[in-house]
């Protein structure tokens, strides 16, 4: 079934499609001018695009359903965005089954990107409008939307390939300052940096390193790193009993792997310059120039030293999560870590789950499950060195804004042990089923009713949507209690960092924070304080960001991140604004910089390849970012204290590119 973009700056003669910079929208239909509904969808599992993107980076499209209850100039029911890279022409399938909202990060398929899902459950049935948007950009700009069309079959493909990325890992299809051109030339660039970082690692002073502080009196000296408030503002304490800002980075670690088998085409005949094989599903570019330049032997310990001595100019003083544990050992700094990295299974899960990763929490399993991830805390417990771990990491439930975990759970087609405790609240609260029918507006025979599905059970009366909101709440304070209790009877002396969460999406995602030590959250805004404040009003803790960044287009890749601005001077000002805003807020202990390196130009495993390190894949720092970044570590702690003021240039935005 062929669809047909419904649009003035769409034309169909050479398929050019006017992207706006304000961003473009197009309503889609049938060759005879039907609106593409779920009677049409219904008949389809696939909705497959053919787009070539002729410009010079990243493109972001997004795919818009809409049900009968919302107007097109609303906010979608659901979207599927997607990101492809400049030069290339691919074929994306979007599969239908993602209307269930159960998947937030499909699958990859050839030469597609990130491919995200937002919003609630939408029946397919129920679509009353399909619209294709692109999102703002810093210019306009045009592409070739070569077919759209409704298919059972997955067909995806790459078109016409060119070769993408160089020996070193660099984008092939630009220029910029410094790029490295040979490999002479890496090795010696590697080589005095080796030789700089030795230098400098001789002459570290821990004192300076750590960037403690003295000058908060009467702070517990407990050898472990902890919280304390006193006159109102909330200190990270070292275990010497000084304060203590975290300035971390994530992803520490020697390389930036490449998704090599969904790109291919685009790699193929680099790898074979390179007498690497084409067999094998990921690369690294960063590791093959670490050993070409300092040997099998040697590369990790070279690699190390010079990574310790970037960090110190930086005035970074915390091993973020995802970083080498080797690393982490071996440079006797502080650190934290993502618990559920380090365990088999990760965060405790159920085999049937309530909504995409929320477990069935009222199960038997979950407990069971939740001991043996605690005991993952074992070869940590004792290392005065770790600050204390975060219980996982943007859990995939809380991307929806102000969702009701506990109808959704009544929207499942099994009885788990959450629904059978609902039931029996019900029953407590109402006594009879007539009164539960009165307060609901249903007509049950029983209570036995509700354990099949219930869709949207909460627009069906005030007494619905409060029931179903607090046991909500219920649920996810036992989503947090029960690990964390195991967490806390292995492991007493570090701190609780909470779940990291993508953005607070609902008040109900504060239920079970008393049995954090630290409330996390990863903000990528110009600056947190607002979302620290958020949180603030409604729980007394310290709050930890867990990641930011601030990506730009000017060198390397070709997509900025989740915060863009125009060049790596840009950059710097964004970090700078962004840390120095935040210690001024009471509530403020720290926050870790979301990555080390550059992510691959052809996309790491889920296809995100931003420009967001401090180092390329060449292991070269952006200098024009990282002075500020220096300047912003040496002064966060005398804000916090308030003997310096925070400083007020903002950087320059540009809409960001990201999926």
């Amino acid at each position: 079934m062929k669809i047909i973009p419904n649009q003035k700056c769409y034309s169909s003669a050479g398929n050019v499609l006017h992207l706006s910079k304000s961003g473009t929208s197009l309503p889609l239909s049938t060759e005879q001018g039907l609106p593409l509904t779920g009677e049409l969808l219904k008949e389809y599992r696939y909705f497959i695009m053919r787009l070539e993107n002729t410009t010079t980076e990243t493109l972001t499209l997004q795919v818009d359903f809409y049900e009968r209850s919302k107007s097109v100039n609303e906010e979608a029911n659901l979207s599927i965005a997607f990101d492809i890279l400049p030069s290339s022409d691919v074929t994306v399938p979007i599969s239908l089954s993602y209307l269930n909202s159960q998947h937030l990060f499909p699958p990859r398929t050839p030469g597609r990107l990130r491919m995200m899902v937002s919003g609630k459950p939408l029946l397919k049935e129920s679509v009353a409008a399909v619209l294709l948007k692109s999102r703002p950009f810093f210019e306009d700009r045009k592409i070739q939307l070569k077919e759209i069309y409704l298919s059972n079959e997955e067909e995806a493909a790459i078109h016409d390939p060119r070769t993408l990325i160089d020996e070193f890992g660099q984008w092939k299809l630009k220029e910029w300052p410094k790029k490295i051109d040979s490999r002479k030339e890496l090795n010696s660039f590697l080589n005095e940096k080796l030789r700089e970082a030795e230098q400098t690692n001789e002459n570290l002073k821990s004192e300076k390193w750590y960037h403690s502080s003295g000058n908060i009196k009467n702070l517990s000296k407990t050898g472990w790193f902890h919280t304390e408030k006193q006159d109102g503002k909330w200190w990270l304490v070292d275990p010497n009993g000084r304060t203590f800002f975290s300035s971390g980075i994530d992803c520490i670690n020697p390389g930036a792997v490449t998704r090599v088998d969904v790109m291919m085409p685009y790699i193929i005949e680099t790898l074979n310059m390179m007498g690497v094989s084409k067999d094998q599903k990921k690369f690294d570019f960063m590791l093959k120039n670490l050993k070409e330049a300092f040997g099998e032997e040697d590369w990790w310990i070279s690699w190390a030293k010079i990574i310790k001595s970037y960090l110190h100019k930086w005035g970074i003083n915390t091993i973020g999560n995802w970083s080498s544990v080797e690393f982490i050992k071996w440079a006797k700094m502080p650190y934290v870590i993502p618990l559920d990295a380090f365990v088999k299974d990760g965060f405790p899960r159920t085999e049937n789950c309530i909504f995409r990763d929320f477990p069935d929490v009222f199960a038997t399993e979950y407990e069971e499950r939740a001991n043996n991830y605690a005991k993952a805390l074992e070869p940590f417990k004792d290392d005065p060195n770790m600050i204390g771990y975060f219980m996982r990491n943007e859990p995939e439930w809380g991307f929806v804004y102000n969702l009701n975990i506990a109808e959704e759970m009544l929207a499942t087609p099994f009885l788990s042990a959450s629904k059978r405790v609902f039931i029996e609240h019900m029953q407590e609260k109402y006594q009879n089923v007539e009164s539960f029918n009165d307060a609901w507006g249903l007509n049950l025979r029983d209570f036995c009713e509700l354990c099949t599905p219930l869709p949207k059970a909460s627009i069906l009366s005030i007494s619905a949507y409060q029931d179903l909101y607090d046991f909500s709440k219920l649920m996810i304070r036992r989503y947090v209690e029960i690990p964390a209790k195991a967490c806390r009877e292995v492991d007493g002396n570090h701190l609780n960092l909470g779940m990291r969460y993508s953005y607070i999406a609902s008040e109900l995602m504060l239920s079970g924070s008393e049995y954090f030590d630290i409330f996390s959250i990863n903000c990528y805004q110009e600056t947190p304080l607002n979302k620290i404040e958020e949180v603030a009003n409604f729980i007394d803790k310290p709050v930890m960001i867990g990641e930011f960044h601030f990506g730009a287009i000017d060198k390397g890749l070709t997509a900025t991140g989740i915060k863009g601005v125009p060049n790596q001077g840009e950059r710097g000002h964004a970090y700078r604004y962004y840390m120095e805003s935040a210690a001024s807020h009471p509530n403020f202990i720290g926050a870790h910089y979301f990555q080390l390196n550059d992510q691959s130009c052809l996309g790491r495993f889920d296809g995100e390849n931003y420009q967001i390190g401090f180092l390329d894949c060449c292991l070269q720092e952006y200098h024009e970012m990282t002075e500020y970044v220096r300047i912003a570590n040496q002064t966060v702690l005398d804000i916090h204290e308030g003997r310096k003021t925070p400083t007020t240039k903002q950087a320059r935005q540009i809409p960001p590119i990201f999926c």
